[in-house]
């Protein structure tokens, strides 16, 4: 597939401006494409690198194809600020190692806007604080269509007017009722968050519970915790909507909706808003909530969610100092057996949701051994914990199980990572949306108690740490010295202990069952993920190496044919038939080794039309094509700077995907 970028950018007419990808937001290591200008005024379009100390590197090969750019009008004529708008396009996947694989999950867009003019670009210091300003962002490339349903009206779930208090994390949970409207049955078709500019900082995520029962429920709001509130409140646990920082509005797909009201549904609703004040700042009131888009014209499922994953205790925990540590949720077969219609559920979203430490989060589904994937997010981040659409849904029976793994980097942390509420504690958890609705609302585990204490008492005896028996889960954790050797114990125990689990009601009811001593979940065929149309083609190659090793162009080589194209006096057609058999062999000869610096014949200056890329006669896409403008048929002067060529005839797994960046100024 194609991404296509579309970048904004205020600078000044000799600046540089470089927009790409990482792993997670870094500039080293980064991949970038550069719109930059040289000190005698011609300018590039480069595929660059990032190396460990910050230093560019020009890639062999330019996956940067297909530019066209244009300069608004300046806005300081003094100094010759303007905007610089540019359109490019590359491949998710170009199979070179120098560049970042675009998937689906959380994609970090880094940029960097540096002074100009440049004698060269490689070598290029980007880290340097002194001459260029850098900047990341977080987006989902790969977007799963949605359904657009213009019968529908909005419906405001929200705090008004709610204290939030100085210390660093808190729960705050409100009730309400719903209006008389809801006597009937509605589907909510989208749901988005509604958070004031004020509280942005402070939201960390929002649920919204269905109470459900008979009976009248106190309109009531405090602190979720608080051991004084109603005690109905407990029937508050069948979770509506979930959202975190980051996400997006949510739709339905056009088969499933959320039911709301009606019959025998309990008016009544808590919304619970997690607030992350770590400025502890004093007098905060909030209105957040959220927004959800109803229809009375219902679909042909009722939709639901459930939670997997751990659950909310602390006898998970991250040892300190480690560069990757997995804790897993496992959703057992026993639960699913006895809380899933005969004819299963089909998974159709997901939100994955860690605290500080994650950095990577998936959920898989095991059937008779072999192990499936469901969702997958590889770098994952907090701050953008979008509800996604999965691209094809998922069919779960009952007798299936589903394991939600996570993993994190403490290597910032000097002591155990303990799980729990607060942001400096973790969670892991996967909020699936599915269909029909049924009762299921948690199915999430942890480590059993007793193997958990058995443990802490194995390292008294064997290696005399300071725990014991009579202490808590977290003060033994907290007594451990910890070494890569403990933290090893402590995965194995993980990973091979028995289990304890919850596999609960909306009710907070457990389904019928033993939930403690739970046997690990059984993988005879762990997922392996299909190989890359890259990885394909790169073990073709290996079977078939070339016999020498090819020359390589040196950069002066190429600077001079690049900038000193030759003048003809002989007749335009033999030229164009020479030209053409020269082209053929020197890319034989070269073999398409060598470093594309693309010159481009327009000068830097106020265009009211779109300079084109003239390094390939691939046509840009329709939907970008400026109609005024069009490259000059007769301008033969850089077809010389021939670019690697996207080929129109390619399967592709996505259609083209845009996206548009705004850097702001320099």
């Amino acid at each position: 597939g194609l991404a296509t970028v579309d970048i904004l950018a205020q600078i000044s007419s000799q600046d540089w401006v470089g927009v790409g990808f990482s792993d997670y937001g870094e500039l080293t290591g980064a991949d970038l494409c550069v719109f930059w200008r040289d000190w005698k005024g011609k300018i590039y379009f480069s595929d660059v690198h990032i190396s460990s100390s910050g230093l560019v590197q020009l890639d062999t090969l330019n996956h940067c194809n297909n530019l066209k750019w244009r300069i608004k009008k300046p806005m300081n004529q003094k100094r010759g600020a303007g905007t610089l708008e540019y359109v490019y396009q590359r491949k998710l996947d170009t199979c070179d190692p120098n560049d970042y694989r675009i998937e689906d999950g959380t994609t970090h867009v880094v940029w960097a806007i540096g002074r100009g003019p440049l004698f060269k670009l490689e070598a290029l210091n980007i880290t340097s604080s002194d001459n260029v300003r850098t900047g990341m962002s977080r987006t989902r490339f790969i977007q799963v269509k949605e359904e657009k349903s213009a019968d529908s009206r909005p419906f405001l779930v929200r705090n008004q007017n709610l204290s939030v208090p100085d210390s660093e994390t808190a729960y705050l949970c409100s009730v309400f009722k719903l209006p008389k409207p809801f006597h009937r049955k509605h589907h909510v078709i989208e749901y988005r968050p509604y958070i004031p500019e004020e509280s942005l900082p402070i939201v960390h995520h929002m649920e919204v519970f269905h109470c459900e029962g008979e009976e009248e429920f106190p309109i009531w709001s405090g602190n979720c915790a608080d051991q004084s509130a109603p005690e109905e409140l407990r029937k508050c646990k069948k979770v509506l909507a979930a959202w975190a920082i980051g996400a997006r509005p949510f739709q339905y797909p056009k088969e499933a909706g959320l039911a709301l009201g009606g019959p025998g549904f309990s008016p009544y609703v808590m919304l619970e808003v997690h607030f992350n004040n770590q400025e502890r700042l004093a007098g905060l009131v909030d209105d957040s909530g959220i927004e959800f888009l109803v229809t009375q014209n219902l679909r042909k499922f009722d939709a639901g969610i459930f939670e997997l994953g751990l659950e909310y205790n602390n006898k998970m925990a991250i040892p300190p100092g480690m560069d990757k540590f997995i804790l897993t949720g496992s959703c057992v077969p026993e639960c699913t057996a006895v809380s899933l219609p005969v004819t299963g559920i089909m998974i159709f979203g997901s939100q994955l949701h860690t605290h500080g430490t994650g950095v990577q989060v998936q959920t898989t589904l095991v059937r008779d051994g072999q192990e499936t994937m469901v969702n997958i997010d590889r770098h994952y981040s907090t701050h953008f914990q979008e509800i996604r659409l999965l691209s094809k849904p998922v069919h779960v029976l009952p007798g299936d199980s589903l394991l939600t793994s996570c993993t994190y980097s403490t290597l910032t942390r000097q002591n155990i990572t303990l799980g729990g509420f607060g942001f400096q504690e973790e969670m892991c958890v996967n909020y699936v949306h599915y269909y029909p609705k049924n009762d299921l609302e948690v199915c999430k585990s942890s480590v059993d108690s007793d193997d958990l204490s058995n443990y802490f008492d194995n390292l008294k005896t064997e290696e005399g740490q300071d725990t014991d028996s009579t202490k808590s889960v977290e003060e033994n954790y907290r007594a451990i010295r910890w070494n890569k050797k403990r933290a090893v114990d402590l995965d194995r125990l993980y990973s091979r202990g028995s289990l304890s689990l919850q596999c609960t009601r909306g009710s907070g009811e457990p389904f019928q069952g033993f939930w403690n001593k739970i046997s690990q979940v059984k993988i005879n065929d762990r997922y392996k993920p299909e190989p890359s149309q890259c990885e394909k083609s790169s073990n073709l190659h290996k079977s078939n190496p070339p016999e020498e090793k090819l020359k390589r162009i040196s950069e002066s080589e190429e600077w001079a044919e690049i900038e000193n194209p030759q003048k003809h006096t002989t007749p335009p057609e033999e030229r164009s038939r020479a030209k053409t058999t020269a082209v053929k062999k020197r890319m034989d000869h070269i073999h398409m080794h060598k470093r594309f610096l693309n010159k481009y014949s327009n000068e830097w200056g106020d265009y009211d039309t779109w300079g084109v890329d003239k390094r390939t006669d691939w046509e840009i896409s329709p939907e970008l094509e400026d109609t005024k403008t069009k490259p000059d048929e007769d301008d033969d002067s850089e077809r010389y700077s021939e670019n690697v060529e996207i080929s129109k005839d390619e399967d592709e797994d996505y259609n083209i995907i845009e996206k548009r960046i705004n850097l702001g100024s320099m």
